[in-house]
């Protein structure tokens, strides 16, 4: 079965301070059968703020990157679909696509990383 897209990471609850629970996918056109080890899914449809980091994946850079997608939406008022859980947020969606291949491009500073979170359907309140 051939990518339909980039490889991605979905953030599913996030707790920085104890553990994270993520989705490790790669888009297809069409959904294959489940077993043990795999199982399709869907991404959630909406409008997703995103941005492009360019760098490495380790050394903080893309946490800066997401501390400048949250920042930007702030600023905004735009408002993610996140909540608080037992064990953390829960993401609507939080991914980071993996836009470039390092088997093809070597240099890590070259990379390129979307990330890209679900807006919520209602505005954040001004603050």
């Amino acid at each position: 079965m051939a990518p339909a897209g980039a490889p991605f990471i979905r953030y599913l609850v996030i707790d920085m301070d104890a553990a994270l629970e993520m989705d490790w996918g790669i888009p297809v056109a069409e959904a294959p059968p489940g077993d043990e080890r795999v199982s399709p899914g869907l991404l959630p449809a909406g409008q997703y703020a995103t941005t492009v980091y360019t760098g490495p994946y380790g050394g903080g850079g893309l946490v800066d990157a997401n501390a400048a997608l949250q920042a930007w939406a702030r600023e905004r008022g735009v408002a993610f679909q996140v909540r608080e859980g037992e064990h953390g947020e829960v993401w609507g969606a939080r991914l980071e696509r993996y836009l470039s291949n390092p088997a093809e491009e070597p240099d890590p500073m070259t990379w390129r990383t979307e990330v890209a979170y679900l807006v919520a359907a209602e505005p954040a309140a001004a603050g």
